[in-house]
């Protein structure tokens, strides 16, 4: 409706104008015309700086009847539009006829422009520049990728011809009589089965081959199914220029065939470092990088007796039995019988009692003792009790040693960052990673570092982007128990992932219109679901648990070596009382001898 009516109001303007003879009327008009179909914030004049008496009455007409801002550069020079400038902007150049100085005023345009040539264009040409003239002028546009171009003679107002480019399947040049509809077509909404040329890393689980089907690729991965509902969307087919050579593609390596034109897109997401004029698409998807790390291993068997009681708790127990001798030792003392220090600190009854063994007691005692024999006989059982149950816990789920949860964890523990070579480069370049620099393993081939981490090698941590630590998750469900859990510790947090794409590439307006379809209908949420059921049925997966089997295993020697260190110990103390026992009564005589052998 609201294009209707400005169509009927563009007319209208064009007849006043048409019966005042007026072009630059005209020309104020399709510019007005042009802002309602899609917004623009500036009019960029370029011209030879020869201007004619028409061509300044025209620039004339413009500057005093628009109401937005107008920049006019010379064709003789170029200008460097800073970032800060809006960049959505409308091209207008007069073409002289000069073939020479018509590309060269529209180079030192594009070079003003930088990464924005896709800036609409609008060429005004003369009445007696012929057909082929105007073709080939288009053709340069389109071939320097100013594919948003339209044409028109300076007798648009008695013809309303105008002429646009259609560069699918092949450049061809729309002749169009204005009535009404779009001014600048999508240059790649129909690509009429044209190649698109894409590059992948095939070890890469964000897109894959999933098969090939005579020369059409079926993909999968999250990425790689974006890719495939782009490609139905533009009557695309999709090649992939290196994927039969067996050189590994990086990010880096992918980035820089974007950079020279080999591709047209990488399947490999990446955030913008803004270090070259590689463009990016709006955020597919946002990415967490965290560690993950081996689960933590159960303490030997041994080491459970140790375990069970903190030292909080063995201090209670002896200062309970402390407390119980020396009421036991007072009873005795108020009956008036003779108390040693002994009795006080050490009762071997009380001791005995409180590790839940028998001990002998007097025949007749007082009411009291028999309550503290008592309290002795219940601490017993409750310390008794409560070791026994520990350890049948322990047996069956041994603790374990420290999580790692910090750099500083890691490094006690011994393991080792294990990180891709240009993955740890890229964050030495952009962040601070000493802290990680002694544990870290930096791995040259992306073929081997996905085969540590996808077998769950555990002598070392990993770094994985949280779309690929759900397909772990999921897949170590169907495990025994898990092997590796996700830390706190991570390089970047809910950062933004794009498609690389060419220098000013004719498929960024397409690509980021897709990306806002495809996440308003939940498909990108819907496309991670899917992405464990796809790595499984591709076999990039496996669900055959590698871990040891529990199974039922008897107590051995190694299992109580530090009761056997204990009991060893106490023999060898009780072997050294017995010798001194045969030593003291003949201590003199003994010494004597010892004496008399040194002397002599």
């Amino acid at each position: 409706m609201a294009s209707s009516i400005n169509y009927t109001l563009f007319m209208g303007f064009l007849q006043t104008a048409a019966l005042q003879n007026d072009m630059g009327l005209a020309l104020v008009e399709l510019l007005k015309f042009i802002k309602a179909e899609r917004y623009y914030d500036t009019l960029i004049y370029m011209d030879h700086g020869d201007l004619l008496g028409t061509q300044t009455m025209q620039l004339d007409d413009i500057s005093k009847n628009l109401v937005y801002p107008m920049m006019q550069l010379k064709g003789n020079t170029s200008y460097f539009l800073w970032p800060n400038f809006n960049r959505e902007f409308l091209a207008l150049v007069p073409i002289s006829g000069e073939e020479y100085k018509d590309r060269e005023l529209l180079q030192t345009l594009w070079k003003s422009l930088r990464r924005i040539r896709r800036t609409r264009l609008l060429l005004i040409f003369k009445e007696e520049q012929d057909d082929d003239y105007l073709n080939s002028v288009v053709e340069f546009c389109c071939h320097n990728k100013a594919v948003n171009t339209l044409a028109v003679r300076e007798t648009f107002l008695e013809t309303s011809v105008l002429y646009m480019p259609q560069i699918y399947p092949e450049f061809n040049l729309i002749t169009k009589v204005f009535t009404s509809g779009t001014l600048y077509l999508d240059p790649v909404r129909n690509m009429h089965r044209s190649p698109l040329r894409l590059g992948i890393n095939k070890e890469s689980q964000k897109a894959f081959v999933a098969r090939k089907i005579g020369d059409e690729y079926i993909l999968g991965g999250n990425v790689g199914l974006f890719f495939g509902a782009f490609v139905k969307a533009r009557n695309a087919t999709i090649t992939f220029p290196h994927y039969n050579y067996s050189d590994e593609m990086s990010m880096v390596t992918l980035e820089k065939y974007v950079a020279n034109g080999t591709y047209d897109m990488s399947m490999e997401p990446y955030f913008n470092l803004y270090v070259s004029d590689v463009i990016y698409s709006d955020i597919l998807d946002f990415m967490d990088w965290c560690i993950m790390v081996p689960m933590e291993e159960a303490i030997p068997a041994y080491l459970f007796y140790a375990r069970i009681f903190d030292l909080i708790v063995i201090a209670t127990i002896c200062g309970t039995g402390l407390i119980l001798a020396i009421f036991v030792a007072l009873t005795f003392w108020l009956e008036g019988a003779s108390v040693s220090l002994l009795d006080v600190f050490f009762n071997i009854k009380i001791f005995n009692g409180m590790l839940g063994q028998s001990f002998s007691m007097e025949t007749h005692f007082t009411g009291i003792r028999s309550i503290l024999y008592v309290l002795t006989c219940l601490g017993g059982l409750i310390v008794n009790t409560t070791f026994v149950t520990y350890l049948q816990t322990f047996n069956a789920h041994p603790p374990t040693f420290k999580a790692v949860s910090s750099v500083a964890d890691l490094r006690s523990s011994g393991l080792k960052l294990a990180i891709y070579k240009e993955e740890y480069l890229m964050l030495k370049a952009n962040m601070d990673a000493a802290e990680y620099e002694p544990v870290v393993k930096a791995i040259s081939s992306y073929k081997e570092y996905f085969k540590l981490r996808d077998s769950y090698d555990s002598r070392y941590a990993y770094p994985v982007p949280s779309a690929q630590w759900t397909q772990y998750e999921e897949q170590q469900k169907f495990f025994s128990k898990p092997r590796f859990r996700l830390t706190d510790m991570c390089f970047v947090k809910m950062i933004g992932f794009m498609i690389p794409m060419q220098p000013n590439s004719i498929f960024e307006e397409a690509v980021n219109t897709m990306i806002g379809q495809v996440n308003q209908a939940g498909l990108v949420l819907q496309w991670k679901t899917m992405a464990f059921l796809e790595a499984v049925q591709s076999k990039r997966l496996t669900l055959i648990d590698a871990s040891r089997v529990e199974a039922f295993e008897p107590l051995t020697l190694e299992d109580t070596i530090l009761l056997d260190c204990l009991f060893l110990l106490m023999i060898s103390i009780a072997f050294l009382c017995f010798i001194g026992e045969l030593y003291w009564p003949r201590r003199g005589f003994l010494l004597k001898r010892i004496w008399r052998r040194i002397n002599y």
